[in-house]
């Protein structure tokens, strides 16, 4: 089945095509609601949640535009907003920028969803959700301060910490120190 053809449909009223909208995209819902809930179940919540709004709001997507980077945003944001019910109210600390080491680390290990996952689901909320806007949704920091009302810096320190974070458990990972100290 053509997607184009099932979104043109739904968009026209034709709720069946949702099922079909529904199964092609699930996974990669599924995805993102994991980077910024603590489990699965939570995950699905939140993933049932966005393909709400996609049936409610399909009349407002712009089909010039690639429809898995609306429903990506579509994600992205109700994430966001079940955290931010979840919490009430997301606390952001200002914290001094610091210089981390361990890019390439990093960047190795976002490749690694069984390794990487865990941790970031741990994370503090306010930490999790900067550095998934960041690292995965491609947001800059200015962007990241406007949606979630914080400043810019604010978005800098906390995606630093949560990197500070993630290093720090990685480092204590025996499968990386190999990575760490080539002469292991």
């Amino acid at each position: 089945m053509n997607l184009d053809y099932c979104v043109a449909r739904l968009k026209e009223g034709d709720s069946r095509y949702m099922k079909d909208i529904f199964k092609a995209y699930y996974s990669y819902v599924m995805s993102i609601s994991m980077r910024y809930t603590k489990d699965h179940q939570e995950a699905e919540e939140v993933a049932n949640d966005a393909f709400l709004k996609v049936y409610h709001n399909v009349d407002k997507y712009d089909p010039s535009r690639p429809f898995k980077s609306w429903i990506s945003r579509i994600t992205v944001n109700t994430c966001i907003d079940h955290l931010r019910k979840k919490k009430n109210a997301l606390i952001f600390t200002e914290l001094n920028h610091e210089v981390i080491n361990g890019d390439t680390l990093l960047e190795f290990t976002l490749n690694d969803d069984q390794k990487i996952l865990p941790i970031i689901q741990s994370l503090p909320p306010q930490y999790k959700i900067v550095f998934n806007m960041y690292v995965f949704e491609d947001y800059n920091h200015k962007e990241i301060g406007k949606i979630l009302g914080i400043s810019e810096n604010t978005s800098k320190s906390n995606y630093h910490r949560a990197k500070k974070i993630i290093l720090k458990r990685l480092h204590e990972m025996p499968e990386y120190q190999y990575l760490l100290n080539p002469a292991i």
